[in-house]
């Protein structure tokens, strides 16, 4: 998904008889964040309505330039104090995008690059606003501050310049990690303030806003079997945690609350610690032949891959599945590993890996159906039919002395059984499969997995064919592809 075609202009209007500009993207259909200081300027003219537009939307009637005219309750929700973000609900119409980008939970850090398109001032031709793309560094923040930063690799000369890209969303690695809000002094414009989207996930009534799931309903859906699994094995897994443990909750402390406290500790670490934390014990476990610590390491590190995974991504999917039982979605990975873990997330499961091909080969999920490329990618009617037989042969349980039926007898108790898994069995079966850059074959793709999943109870889920991407996880997830056990040979 390219996130650029998402991008709104916003125009608010002044008493002067202009207006001011701003920049938004939506983060569920017809729900766009936005920057709240530019909606409450003190020139605000409360007359006149808020206007939006799709920026790259061509309308098909001449003389209609795309402006949508927002109600006078447009705006579902304000950030209070220093959280400087709203959000708009536009009309609906039958052109506008279904799809919605992903806000992330996760923390800013250093030694990342952010990208994004807005409407500064600074881009303007004949005093007609223009998309410009940015792209620069990340800087983190403490966790108390209001804002973190970001610089641009070719910042306007002049403060000036930012104006209209307030409320635009700062994207790292195809994820929202915040909207800019202003342009701070004393950096020659070189640096910009943004609202971390994690402060704003933490605000109940945003939560409300857009759908989501309190993060903590979803940690403690994880804590009972975490408590279990730490409770059979509680010294394996306290060699792990030990050094995340203070002392003073820790001493004096009963069996029982230890594994409680345990529990909490291992849910509160950062998902790349768990990460790393897990893949050291495991590997000290397998070199010293410790063969029954690495599966325990191993067992309780499967559930914790979707009970810490950015919780932003697993909530904008779950959001798509309760709306809709059909679910074609973007989701921001390059390998069907994170898939897995998203979709383990959705169904408030644990992962669970096929044994690797090969070495290098990054797992792919137990409920991941057949790779679409090796299915005849290019002919709906094959893959189809591929994928009719792949159901087929795979969950159809024929009895001993049954009549011969055919597939497309056999196929509608398929398609029952996947349905019931999916709803009541929380273990949706799915696709995954690299989005092709070309973008007549994107449509084309698009249509026949908007058809798949309407018609079956399957998840399909589109991953983006981005260097930088696979880059990243391959060194965020190489724990994960070490410690899946190669197939038996």
């Amino acid at each position: 998904m390219n996130f650029k075609n998402y991008v709104v202009l916003i125009s608010v209007p002044s008493k002067d008889g202009l207006a001011e500009l701003a920049t938004g993207y939506p983060v569920v259909p017809n729900l766009i964040l936005t920057a709240r200081h530019v909606l409450e300027t003190k020139d605000r003219d409360n007359q006149k309505p808020i206007k939006a537009k799709w920026w790259y939307h061509k309308p098909k009637v001449d003389g209609d330039q795309g402006w949508l005219t927002l109600a006078d309750d447009a705006i579902v929700w304000r950030g209070e104090g220093e959280l400087d973000a709203a959000l708009l609900r536009l009309p609906e119409k039958e052109w506008t995008p279904k799809e919605s980008l992903f806000l992330s939970s996760d923390r800013p850090s250093e030694d990342t690059r952010w990208a994004s398109e807005g409407f500064p001032h600074v881009a303007r031709r004949k005093e007609l606003p223009k998309a410009a793309s940015f792209q620069g560094r990340v800087y983190s923040k403490a966790d108390a501050e209001p804002c973190f930063e970001l610089s641009e690799d070719a910042n306007p000369d002049r403060e000036e310049g930012w104006k209209g890209v307030s409320g635009m969303a700062v994207f790292v690695r195809r994820k929202i990690l915040g909207i800019v809000r202003s342009n701070p002094t004393g950096f020659n414009s070189a640096r910009i303030h943004a609202v971390p989207s994690w402060k704003m996930l933490e605000d109940s009534d945003f939560r409300k806003a857009i759908g989501y799931d309190d993060k903590q309903k979803r940690i403690n859906e994880y804590r009972g079997r975490l408590m279990g699994k730490i409770k059979n094995s509680f010294d394996i897994i306290d060699s792990v945690a030990r050094g995340l443990i203070k002392n003073d909750t820790w001493s004096g402390a009963s069996p029982e609350k230890k594994v409680g406290i345990l529990a909490d500790c291992l849910l509160e670490v950062s998902f790349h610690d768990m990460l790393k934390a897990f893949n050291t014990a495991w590997l000290n476990a397998v070199e010293n032949g410790e063969a029954n610590h690495a599966d325990v390491l191993y067992d309780v590190f499967m559930l914790l891959l979707p009970a810490l995974y950015d919780h932003g991504v697993i909530e904008g999917v779950r959001i798509d599945k309760k709306k809709n039982k059909a679910l074609l979605v973007d989701v921001p990975a390059f390998h069907a590993t994170v898939a897995e873990i998203v979709m383990a997330g959705v169904d408030s499961r644990e992962t669970r890996f096929r044994p690797r091909e090969r070495e290098t080969q990054f797992p792919k999920g137990v409920l991941q159906l057949p790779d679409a490329p090796d299915s005849g990618f290019g002919s709906q009617d094959k893959f189809i039919n591929d994928l009719n037989h792949h159901l087929v042969n795979k969950f159809y349980d024929e009895e001993p002395g049954e009549q011969v039926r055919d597939l497309y007898e056999k196929l509608p108790v398929v398609l029952d059984y996947l349905k019931d898994e999916r709803d009541a069995g929380k273990r949706t079966s799915y696709l995954a499969f690299l989005m092709p850059s070309d973008s007549n074959k994107q449509t084309e793709i698009r249509k026949m997995m908007e058809y798949i999943s309407e018609k079956y109870p399957i998840a399909c889920l589109a991953l983006n064919d981005d260097i930088q991407l696979k880059k990243f996880e391959v060194g965020q997830y190489n724990s994960v592809r070490r410690m899946v056990p190669l197939k038996d040979k």
